[in-house]
């Protein structure tokens, strides 16, 4: 059994919620005396939950830790992607600000290849979001903005 007291894994099912009350007991953090470690604690959970659980997702959602549904973890992954694609594209961008002229020989060779590693990467990444939304475009009712 994992069990993290008194939060037995196992237990848990796709939809759960996860209580402030009960988040609190189980690291021994007040919200309202820390926030902040409340919040970190909060990470912490889906963090465990997901290590001990593979079939599980988690999320927070205001004071409580959510155990994700399939749709809701479709939807919340999906979102997760795009946001970590847009990243990496604003860093290719940010790296055209960095004038190669005025680093040393090695250092622009450094730079240059971690550009062409950032640029390959990004393309591979727009490559597949290209091809899920492709692929969620095809699927019957769905649509890319959903």
């Amino acid at each position: 059994m994992s069990e993290l007291y008194p939060l037995d894994f196992d237990a848990l099912t796709k939809g759960d919620v996860i209580d402030r009350g009960r988040l609190e007991s189980i690291y021994n953090v007040r919200k309202q005396a820390a926030p902040d470690a409340y919040h970190l604690c909060q990470l912490r959970l889906c963090s465990d939950i997901e290590r001990a659980r593979s079939d599980l997702l988690c999320c927070i959602s205001g004071d409580t830790v959510r155990v994700l549904t399939d749709a809701e973890g479709d939807e919340h992954t999906w979102k997760e992607h795009k946001r970590a694609v847009r990243k990496m594209e604003r860093q290719v961008r940010r790296r055209r600000a960095i004038d190669l002229d005025k680093l040393t020989e090695n250092q622009r060779k450094v730079a240059e290849l971690r550009d062409a590693h950032v640029t390959a990467q990004a393309l591979i990444n727009r490559r597949a979001l290209t091809n899920a939304q492709r692929e969620m475009r095809l699927l019957p009712g769905a649509s890319e903005d959903e």
